[in-house]
């Protein structure tokens, strides 16, 4: 009697779930996605999963991926979701409950791009079939992986209606299909807005100099720059911390951190000469690339306004440190040199056409004990730009309520979060990795996407207009110390898994972008969605609406499953 072979097709598993779903490579979890709706203009992702359970000596199968249907194949970008290994899945302070697992192990989050348009071909020789011109080959074993199916990444004008997609995963062995999912997709009439989310993730240029090895504004960096400002305004970003001096956040007291200053400063006998040139390059880039909003790097030091940032300037012929930790923050010298700064740079704002556009920040999460530091640095700003626009990271409603911030940035475990949230004043709602309490959202890489991506529902339900986080492309340790790679060592920040970066670096100087950057995108979707809906039904019955589909009272600290974000983005698009 003979014994049935397993054939490759019915040993391969695959199935498409949403975003949201967490795919480790020994678990789903989350319900399969047959039907899906977006809004025109928009971007909606989903992941197609894949195992080959193998059969004898078997245990892996190459494959290829491709999708078959009506909607347009240039709107559909795939890319496979990479794993990185996390040696401490718990940081500190962090609600073990809701953790996607709490041992070492490898989690999914960089995203590579499939290259399109390759041909499938079979060597004459070993008989075997290459996906030619593929530059992220697919090789399917036991544990589960997925990929990343991105429509609509570009946000073009689509024709409304439905579509089918067929996801077909095909063996290199022999060509043979080995499985083929199928998810339907509604296309609405209604156009998306512009995003109404104003998102900052602090962007790094001496970041990217020391992980690539490059000299600092070298042709080279501003190569490599223009790949990482591009992926983050295609990617919810659409605000920048530009450098023009080096911005003192993370540097240890009486330490100086790599010079990163765009601004020349020239310093004659006791007047300054500045020198635009690569501000208005790099703010050029960010513009073509699609950036609206810049956030000028600190005028003082973090953590309460005491002294001044590190600022270098050619002083006869050399150049040499003029302002640092050894000058306090209200010198007659330093408040000479704003006053000399300033009048050179808002007409370089002006001529770049983005003068409205550009808040300045002061000083980095001052506690209520730099609460008078802080008050006389803004009226020393004041005096020299009455029409500065200032915004920081505080979380004390005394900053607000005593009006010296414009747009106070307040930490969503802020115990005064409901002051700001009753107050009517404009703010913004910031989190790190430091403190993660039951319910908050987050975006370390050990989390399920929904906390990540219920950011969006949080801050309309608290009525912020904006977001901030100290890290977009972070790669150093605590207080700006070491150099690390994170595709390698992505706990690197105080063992803190992807706390201080939403994109990777990859060998040929290209973003790689992770899941999370992209599922906060879609958070800020969500935002400006419901603020869509408010426009036809007012605020207050949106409110309703979201603790009625949630079934419980939502605020900054409610915990949205995945399934429950989904069913109330699918409410709304009902309605509008």
């Amino acid at each position: 009697m003979f014994e049935k072979k397993v054939t490759e097709s019915e040993a391969f598993i695959s199935g498409i779930y949403s975003s949201v779903a967490d795919i480790l490579p020994e678990c789903i979890t989350g319900e399969k996605l047959l039907k899906a709706a977006m809004l025109n203009r928009d971007t909606y992702s989903f992941k197609v999963s894949y195992r080959f359970e193998g059969n004898g000596e078997r245990t892996v199968v190459p494959v290829y991926f491709s999708i078959e249907g009506d909607f347009p194949s240039e709107a559909i970008n795939v890319y496979k979701i990479g794993n990185v290994p996390i040696i401490n899945p718990v940081p500190n302070c962090v609600d073990k409950a809701h953790l996607l697992s709490d041992s070492p192990s490898l989690y999914p989050d960089p995203l590579y791009i499939l290259s399109k348009n390759t041909v499938v071909e079979q060597d004459g020789c070993s008989r075997r079939w290459f996906e030619e011109g593929q530059r992220v080959p697919l090789n399917a074993g036991r544990a589960y992986q997925a990929l990343w199916v991105e429509l609509n990444p570009d946000s073009k004008q689509l024709v409304p209606g439905d579509y089918t997609l067929q996801c077909v995963f095909r063996s290199l062995t022999d060509n043979a299909e080995l499985s083929r999912e199928v998810i339907s997709v509604s296309v609405k009439e209604t156009a998306i807005k512009e995003q109404a989310v104003t998102c900052t993730n602090w962007f790094y240029c001496d970041s990217i100099a020391d992980v690539y090895g490059v000299e600092m504004f070298s042709d080279r960096h501003f190569e490599i720059i223009e790949s990482f400002i591009e992926t983050a305004a295609k990617n919810g970003n659409n605000m920048i911390l530009t450098p023009a001096f080096t911005p003192p956040l993370d540097t240890r007291f009486g330490k100086r951190r790599k010079t990163v200053q765009l601004v020349g400063v020239k310093r004659v006998g006791g007047k300054y000469e500045f020198d635009f040139s690569l501000f208005e390059r790099f703010v050029g880039i960010c513009l073509e690339k699609g950036i609206r909003y810049f956030e000028h790097s600190h005028f003082f030091t973090q953590w309460g306004a005491a002294h001044c940032p590190d600022i270098v300037a050619e002083v006869d012929g050399n150049l040499t440190h003029i302002f640092g930790w050894e000058c306090d923050a209200g010198s007659d010298e330093y408040t000479a040199f704003l006053e000399a700064y300033i009048a050179a740079l808002l007409p370089v704002l002006e001529k770049l056409g983005i003068k409205e556009r550009v808040y300045f920040h002061i000083s980095d999460e001052p506690g209520e004990r730099a609460l008078e530091n802080y008050r006389a640095a803004r009226q020393t700003l004041k005096k020299i730009y009455p029409g500065i626009k200032t915004i920081d990271a505080m979380s004390s409603f005394k900053f607000c309520e005593q009006k010296i911030v414009d747009i106070p940035v307040v930490r969503e475990i802020s115990g005064d979060m409901k002051l700001f949230s009753k107050s009517g004043c404009d703010f913004w709602i910031y989190y790190t990795g430091g403190v993660i309490e039951d319910g908050n959202s987050n975006r370390l890489i050990t989390l399920p996407q929904a906390r990540n991506r219920m950011i969006g529902v949080h801050m309309y339900v608290a009525g912020a207009s904006g977001f901030l986080h100290w890290g977009y492309n972070y790669y150093y340790d605590v207080l700006s110390h070491g150099v690390v790679n994170p595709l390698s060592e992505p706990c690197s920040y105080l063992l803190s898994p992807g706390t201080c970066f939403l994109v990777y670096p990859s060998l040929d100087g290209k973003a790689v972008p992770s899941q999370r950057l992209k599922v906060m995108r879609d958070g800020f979707g969500d935002y400006t969605a419901l603020k869509m809906l408010e426009e036809k039904i007012g605020r207050e019955e949106v409110l309703a609406l979201i603790n009625k589909t949630l079934g419980k009272e939502v605020f900054v600290d409610t915990l949205i499953t995945g399934n429950e974000l989904l069913r109330l983005k699918d409410t709304v698009l009902s309605m509008l």
